[in-house]
């Protein structure tokens, strides 16, 4: 993506001419020969090019990729004011008042250029972030309404324009928005100017609602990754149109809530309704580990690091599982944890939101029980189902539990190291480690 953002107008032309002489070609063979050349390349193998899905650009309009040079930032915002922010107490910039229904999850774009809102009222709205905080009146640049039903998750995919989202009508959309010349212009009211949004790929679960979307790039494919309502992880491939695998869950585990992919693209994790934890191997398809939250209740978000930061005032490196993998966990009462991975056990941090009011001693901290996985796929896990016969988890006890629904930080070497996060009671939390 990186090198055909970058095409000269010579290379382009270059590119022109030959598909001229092709076309010259092709328009004096004969039918016969064009299907035997299509037949050697078809078993070639090789996959058709990916789809356009658009180019991050710098501030000043030029497209890069991520993949080859960083974000300019300057003139935007000082290093030293990155490494040391913090929110505002009470302090709003913007309310964008659009959606009619409940807001379910937003994405940002890598290039800081706009942000989705995922939403219960069937429709995903694009918002501008540059000048955000002077408009009267902030407008959304465009509205996709193209879902039948709740729009529950979004994502933007990786290095580029485009954004997937998922829903609970089973299908999950694949979309481009286009900004004229790599930028967008105010137009009035602060309602941007010269959008479009194209589509790229609608599939069709045809298992239920599809409950989380999460998009990423290997060495050979663009893998877009999604869970459905019965159990299942799906994985798409937008450069060769195919499904690369599908990965199953055991029913008695619950039904899929949330997933994290690793950073370093081996490894998944998903959450389930009855407080499962799953850790399974992209290299080989493989669940390698299972887990259950000791409060056996709903994982509701989960968000994966490479390391924690190193505490204040030490010398040493910064804290690192026995692979360089963290997993945060929002469940359980009002709290989000942080497990080493592959190890589970004991948490080596919690972020919990207690009242003030609260008597007695504290709870103790949460743990991940880790659970022998059957040697054949098709065989029950004899503690899950011990739990199902429980009855519904501990969540729906009561009305008053309050639950984190989203996570989202910086991890950093140097600077500020933070954890925002917000749920079902009224405040926005921010955590310093």
């Amino acid at each position: 993506a990186g090198v055909a953002a970058s095409l000269g107008d010579e290379r382009k032309q270059a590119v022109d001419d030959v598909d001229e002489r092709v076309f010259r070609v092709n328009a004096h063979m004969g039918v016969a020969d064009q299907r035997a050349i299509m037949r050697r390349i078809r078993a070639l193998g090789v996959p058709p090019m990916q789809p356009d899905l658009g180019s991050l650009v710098h501030p000043d309009g030029r497209r890069f990729s991520i993949h080859a040079e960083p974000l300019n930032t300057e003139g935007a915002v000082d290093a030293q004011s990155r490494n040391t922010w913090r929110p505002r107490q009470g302090v709003i910039m913007s309310s964008f008042a659009e959606h009619t229904r409940a807001v379910n999850r937003l994405a940002v774009a890598q290039d800081h250029s706009f942000f989705a809102s995922a939403s219960d009222d069937h429709s995903v709205k694009v918002w501008q972030l540059a000048g955000m905080d002077r408009a009267m009146v902030p407008r959304s640049m465009l509205t996709y309404a193209n879902h039948k039903g709740r729009v529950l998750d979004v994502c933007l995919c990786e290095n580029s324009h485009s954004v997937a989202t998922c829903s609970d009508d089973g299908a999950v959309h694949v979309w481009r928005v286009d900004l004229e010349s790599g930028r967008t212009r105010a137009g009035p009211n602060g309602a941007p100017e010269s959008t479009s949004v194209v589509g790229i790929k609608t599939l069709e679960s045809h298992e239920g609602a599809v409950v989380s979307v999460h998009h990423h790039n290997t060495d050979s494919t663009s893998l877009l990754m999604y869970t459905t309502r019965a159990g299942r992880i799906h994985a798409w491939d937008l450069r060769a149109e195919r499904e690369p695998f599908a990965l199953d869950m055991r029913p008695e585990l619950g039904y899929l809530t949330s997933m994290a992919v690793g950073s370093d693209r081996n490894w998944l994790c998903v959450g389930t309704s009855r407080g499962f934890v799953a850790l399974w191997d992209l290299r080989f398809h493989v669940m390698s580990k299972l887990w259950q939250h000791s409060s056996k209740s709903c994982i509701h978000r989960l968000a994966s690091c490479k390391s924690l930061p190193k505490p204040p005032g030490s010398n040493a490196p910064a804290a690192a599982s026995e692979d360089g993998s963290y997993i945060f966990v929002a469940a359980g009462n009002n709290e989000a944890s942080v497990f080493g991975l592959p190890s589970g056990g004991e948490s080596t941090r919690c972020f919990r939101a207690t009242s003030v009011n609260a008597r007695g001693p504290p709870a103790p901290l949460p743990t991940l029980q880790e659970l022998s996985i059957p040697a054949h796929p098709d065989s029950p896990i004899p503690a899950a189902v011990a739990a199902a016969l429980e009855g519904p988890p501990r969540e729906a006890e009561g009305a008053s539990v309050q639950t984190m629904r989203a996570l989202m930080g910086r991890i950093s070497s140097s600077g500020a190291s933070y954890l925002v996060t917000a749920g079902t009671d009224p405040p926005i939390w921010y955590w310093g480690f």
